[in-house]
């Protein structure tokens, strides 16, 4: 459970958000403009996602490995084995 909570975290924190958005404009404010907060709503959450995804930065060759260390810039590397 703790593993499906943080892998989907960010979808059920967007759905929670929009349905109390919805719920709350609607019955507080015109339907029109509970259907416009949504979509507002589902833009900026969008937005968000989009812009702080990671890029995925692997190194296919033992060639750019060595590059990449030979940068300068911080190089982090993650191995993984299934043993």
């Amino acid at each position: 459970m703790p593993l499906l909570i943080n892998q989907y975290s960010f979808i059920i924190m967007t759905i929670v958000v929009l349905v109390i958005t919805g719920v709350l404009t609607w019955r507080f404010l015109d339907p029109r403009l509970s259907i416009a907060a949504i979509l507002v709503m589902l833009l900026v959450l969008g937005a968000v996602f989009f812009s702080t995804r990671t890029k995925d930065n692997s190194v296919s060759s033992l060639e750019e490995f060595n590059l990449a260390l030979a940068s300068g810039k911080p190089v982090f590397v993650e191995l993984y084995s299934d043993f």
